[in-house]
């Protein structure tokens, strides 16, 4: 969870907002951990368990806009399009990657994808059908 939203913030050059009930709801222990990220993937603020705590911070959006405009090598949302940059002037544009062709065509599978036992949120009560499913 922390690592998750520190990484996603990192990557993405954003402002992560995580929110996290504490305590349990007679179906799940929340461990209540709220946090806001700074885009550099620092946590700015983190919450400690406690049922009654309310986690608030300041962000400031354009912060995150100047380092997308200004950095060079940590600017990994350019990057990631951009591939090879300090080789080639403006870097490589074509999806070069397997798995980047597979996501931009709706194939992208995991090898072991077929034997996942785990696939929806169903084991947690959530329907499968229905409503936005469409079944």
């Amino acid at each position: 969870w922390i690592l998750t939203n520190r990484s996603n913030a990192w990557h993405n050059l954003m402002y992560t907002v995580s929110v996290n009930l504490a305590g349990y709801d007679n179906v799940f222990y929340y461990f209540g951990e709220g946090q806001i990220c700074n885009f550099d993937g620092t946590t700015l603020v983190q919450g400690h368990r406690n049922p009654w705590e309310i986690v608030t911070g300041e962000i400031y959006p354009k912060m995150a806009d100047n380092a997308r405009l200004s950095w060079g090598l940590e600017n990994n949302i350019y990057n990631l399009g951009h591939r090879g940059y300090v080789a080639k002037p403006g870097g490589e544009h074509d999806a070069g990657l397997t798995y980047i062709k597979d996501l931009a065509a709706g194939k992208y599978k995991l090898p072991w994808e077929d034997h996942m036992k785990i696939k929806d949120g169903s084991i947690y009560g959530y329907p499968t059908t229905g409503g936005r499913f469409g079944k």
